[in-house]
């Protein structure tokens, strides 16, 4: 177990375990991926061409989820991981911004593409639902068809065109956000 969220909707009984999917491992790591989507988060607070590297959710991500999500001793069991924009192979042209250094992070195309099909589809958890999330729709880190946008997976579909990045009045936002972290793999 590592990370507790709120996820029940249940302020009184505290936050609930994370539950990980392994999806990647090598001799001292291993690479998790929420089972389920955790909250509700748009990609960038303003309208502008943005990728992972300087949006919003990034910034959230690691800093507000890191301390709300995991005590400073889980903190110190993550790994600090390079971030390597990959492109929409579908828009090859648009670009993905620069590499990062992210305790957590989204997916990208490329990495969705990767996931045992039974891992690519989840729902939200109901904390999530309340704060807007519908239902199986998260971010992943690639941009669309343009830097304005971003994809994501809906009902286990991978939309290559995106979502718009920003949230208003105008854009009710409704994309979830499921992190992918990195953690020291436990001597055995």
């Amino acid at each position: 177990m590592l990370g507790m969220y709120e996820q029940d909707g249940n302020y009184e009984n505290g936050p609930e375990p994370i539950e990980w999917l392994v999806i990647g491992e090598d001799g001292a790591s291993l690479t998790l991926l929420s089972k389920y989507i955790l909250d509700m988060q748009i990609f960038n607070n303003t309208w502008a061409h943005v990728h992972w590297d300087g949006c919003d959710l990034r910034h959230w991500a690691n800093r507000e989820f890191l301390q709300k999500a995991f005590s400073p001793q889980e903190q110190n069991k993550m790994l600090e991981t390079e971030i390597i924009p990959s492109p929409n192979y579908r828009y090859p042209d648009i670009q993905q911004g620069e590499k990062t250094m992210d305790k957590v992070w989204l997916l990208s195309v490329e990495e969705w593409l990767a996931l045992p099909q039974e891992y690519q589809n989840t729902v939200s958890t109901f904390y999530a639902t309340c704060r807007g999330a519908l239902g199986n729709i998260y971010w992943l880190r690639t941009n669309g068809n343009r830097a304005a946008y971003a994809c994501v997976v809906r009902n286990g579909e991978l939309w290559l065109h995106g979502y718009y990045c920003i949230g208003s009045r105008k854009t009710k936002p409704v994309t979830g956000f499921r992190p992918v972290i990195r953690i020291e793999k436990q001597p055995t």
